[in-house]
């Protein structure tokens, strides 16, 4: 189911699954990717929670990638992404959020962790460009 928020002047894509009640885990992809291309990762860890009970799957397109909108040029920064990050962290409304992200998520991931402490509980990160 693909849902969105509107933060600012700009829409972030996100498809939301799994027990709405528990902390979620969020998907960042990298940077010529979309959201879809965790889609076998979504499967995955739906398939082996009990009936979709303790996981919260929360799989996100940064802004200008898949259905998220786009922004100015100037906007494509880690506290831009950042940001969308954790309005939509605040809008699942779920407790502190493992982030798992790959390349250009992992950055965000971690500049995301950098900010309000309560809402990342951990971070997963694979081949992020920290240098």
């Amino acid at each position: 189911m693909l849902l969105a928020i509107d933060h600012g002047h700009h829409a972030i894509a996100f498809d939301r699954h799994g027990d709405h009640s528990s902390p979620p885990v969020v998907l960042l992809h990298g940077l010529s990717s979309a959201r879809s291309s965790y889609d076998a990762v979504v499967a995955h860890l739906l398939a082996h929670a009990v009936e979709h009970r303790w996981i919260q799957v929360v799989n996100a397109d940064l802004r200008g990638h898949g259905q998220s909108s786009h922004v100015p040029t100037d906007s494509y920064d880690a506290a831009g992404y950042a940001a969308d990050v954790i309005a939509l962290i605040e809008h699942v409304d779920a407790g502190p959020a493992l982030l798992v992200g790959h390349s250009l998520g992992g950055v965000v991931a971690t500049a995301v962790a950098q900010q309000p402490p309560d809402l990342v509980s951990r971070l997963l990160l694979a081949a992020p460009p920290l240098f």
